[in-house]
């Protein structure tokens, strides 16, 4: 994938984040999977009143957040979080919320959350997207020096993965440190 459209992709992934994540979970809970096991990396299963709550608020948070109304952006991500706190995507977008308002403490608090969250999915997973997110992550926490390091360990566990050496390839990370919205999304 070019940069370009990695760095167009990230740019809707932030902004529709809430909307996505909340429908893999209602995708999950309408399958009818009860508590059983759980495909590697899906989110955790949860009653589908609790999975179309917790989307509903997610939703609601992406439209304030659109209209830049970032105090019920962030109440509607809290109420969201509250209910499923295991999606990485809910967790990035609170804390972007949370730094537009100048709560950089709390902003990289959910950062963290968020990067914690795509370490343990792609331990389940494998899968070198959840490196990308993870890298992104850390650019936005103003790690630049452990997002190369990152990409650098990947790249050699993961040869000849065609996502990480386009990424690399284009010097993914430098450009997405040029993006005006990555860097105004930085503490």
């Amino acid at each position: 994938m070019p940069i370009s459209s990695f760095v167009a992709s990230t740019r809707s992934v932030v902004r529709a984040a809430a909307a996505s994540a909340a429908v893999a979970a209602l995708v999950l809970a309408a399958s009818g999977c009860g508590g059983g096991d759980r495909e590697p990396g899906a989110p955790r299963t949860v009653d589908k009143r609790v999975a179309a709550e917790a989307e509903g608020h997610a939703s609601e948070a992406a439209f304030a957040a659109q209209i830049r109304d970032y105090p019920r952006a962030e109440a509607s991500m809290e109420k969201a979080i509250a209910l499923r706190d295991d999606l990485p995507e809910w967790w990035f977008s609170i804390g972007l919320v949370r730094n537009r308002l100048g709560k950089k403490d709390e902003a990289r608090t959910a950062y963290r959350r968020a990067l914690a969250l795509h370490e343990d999915r792609y331990d389940e997973t494998s899968a070198t997207s959840e490196i990308i997110s993870q890298v992104y992550v850390l650019l936005v926490l103003n790690r630049e020096s452990d997002a190369r390091k990152l990409l650098e360990k990947a790249s050699r566990k993961h040869p000849g993965d065609a996502r990480l050496e386009e990424f690399s390839r284009s010097q993914g990370i430098d450009r997405l440190l040029a993006d005006p919205e990555v860097r105004a999304n930085q503490l």
